[in-house]
């Protein structure tokens, strides 16, 4: 074997070993790098958990998820994402999973109904995000958010008119949330003398229709000022609602009833006119 073979074979051989030597190098380079430059930094930047904006003020001010209404879970983020919930026995009870936009945000919606969530019940909702801001680097995040679901909250109206085929004077109330009427559920109403540190006395009771009303004939003796009261207790899914209002039966019921429609679009009215005014 001549001498040029020998060095040829060398030459070949050290070629091989700084080539392979190089690519190691690299690579440490390379994952050192991205460890320094991603490790810190998680693939969710901003979580937001809300109800359905329209109509929730109260509940979204407050930070309270209700039963019955829709939940909005807003992320901002890069890549995909993996949303699951579990009930206190850790039973998987909702499952999401999608892609972030081109704007970064992802809005994840599922319904508290009553048929997978319950009242006073805590859940774990658990966030997962993933995306790949290098080749063959994975870059992760993970979120647990708990969180339980409360009854939801109710509004009770009162007011009167004359049924203009029996003549007699009706009390009646309309039951709503935040989202429209409820119906099937039982108003009681009672009643006292106006300044009186008497009990109310039972009048009646009615179960609300589709429009959330329900209704009874007034049927009262007394000629002073009296406080018809209108109140719901509450069940499994709505808390406890009450009103009041004054009556006599001295004054004529249809000019009491345009009097407190007219009342109601002025508080209306001067709510509108002082938030312009603040404006």
């Amino acid at each position: 074997m001549c001498s040029s073979d020998v060095l040829s074979k060398i030459s070949r051989r050290d070629l091989k070993r700084w080539f392979f030597v190089s690519v190691l190098v690299f690579t440490l380079l390379y994952v050192e790098f991205v460890f320094f430059s991603y490790s810190c930094m998680g693939s969710i930047e901003g979580l937001a958990v809300y109800l359905n904006p329209k109509g929730n003020e109260v509940e979204n001010a407050v930070g309270r998820l209700t039963i019955t209404d829709e939940a909005h879970l807003l992320i901002k983020g890069k890549g995909k994402f993996d949303l699951t919930i579990y009930d206190s026995n850790g039973k998987i009870i909702l499952e999401r999973k999608g892609r972030f936009n081109s704007t970064g945000f992802a809005e994840i919606r599922f319904q508290l109904s009553p048929e997978k969530f319950r009242v006073n019940e805590e859940y774990l909702a658990v966030l997962e995000v993933f995306s790949e801001p290098l080749p063959m680097i994975l870059k992760c995040g993970k979120v647990k958010i708990r969180f339980t679901i409360r009854r939801d909250l109710t509004r009770l109206g009162i007011g009167f008119y004359k049924n203009p085929t029996t003549n007699e004077t009706i009390v009646f109330a309309k039951l709503t949330d935040e989202t429209g009427p409820i119906t099937g559920r039982k108003i009681i109403f009672e009643y006292k003398c106006y300044a009186s540190n008497e009990a109310f006395k039972y009048l009646g009771e009615a179960v609300t229709d589709q429009n959330g009303k329900a209704e009874i004939p007034l049927k009262v003796n007394e000629t002073e000022l009296i406080v018809v009261k209108a109140e719901f207790l509450g069940d499994e899914l709505y808390e406890p609602s009450a009103t009041s209002e004054i009556y006599t039966n001295k004054i004529d019921i249809s000019l009491y009833a345009n009097y407190l429609s007219g009342k109601l679009r002025s508080e209306a009215n001067q709510s509108k006119s002082e938030s312009v005014i603040c404006d």
